[in-house]
């Protein structure tokens, strides 16, 4: 299976238990050259967020594309957004005070600084957009790499590093 397929079935019980809607969409043609624990958890970070943060009912979507030697990712909802300070925190020092989700779950305040550590790493960048009340959009990109996505599953079996996304989600 896929990347972006196999995050979604493993948080689809908590996606299904707020009554949103993940839509996952991908056009791809390469692997993501990156750590595959490292990329898993912050796809992980960024959705688990995207459904704490957005109320019972909403949207969130998941997009995978690629561009100039790069493979990028968004995870984009339709939630409460992050206020202008809360931004400035993330983009500063990636840390920023635990807020409860909409329906009051927890969370330790430290997800996207481990995701902004994490891509640091693996050579990767994370954008962020967010206006209180309208929902976050947050984008990171990691190198692609030169191998082809329908190559990427000989190679993982051969435990090297390099990662699939693949294009035809």
């Amino acid at each position: 299976g896929n990347t972006l397929q196999n995050l979604g079935l493993l948080l689809g019980g908590l996606i299904r238990s707020k009554e949103q809607t993940l839509d996952v969409t991908s056009k791809t043609e390469n692997c993501a050259y990156v750590d595959s624990r490292m990329f898993n958890t912050i796809i992980r970070n960024l959705i688990t967020n995207a459904v704490k943060f957005t109320p019972k009912g909403g949207r969130i979507a998941l997009t995978a594309w690629q561009s100039g030697g790069k493979i990028y990712v968004s995870v984009e909802d339709n939630g409460v957004g992050m206020s202008q300070e809360t931004l400035e925190q993330i983009r500063n020092n990636g840390h920023v005070q635990s807020t409860l989700g909409t329906q009051e779950e927890k969370g330790s305040g430290l997800g996207l600084g481990l995701c902004k550590d994490y891509l640091k790493r693996i050579n990767g960048e994370m954008e962020i957009k967010s206006e209180l009340g309208q929902g976050t959009k947050i984008t990171i990109s990691v190198p692609a790499s030169e191998r082809k996505a329908e190559e990427a599953i000989l190679h993982k079996e051969e435990g090297g590093d390099e990662h699939l996304i693949d294009k035809d989600l």
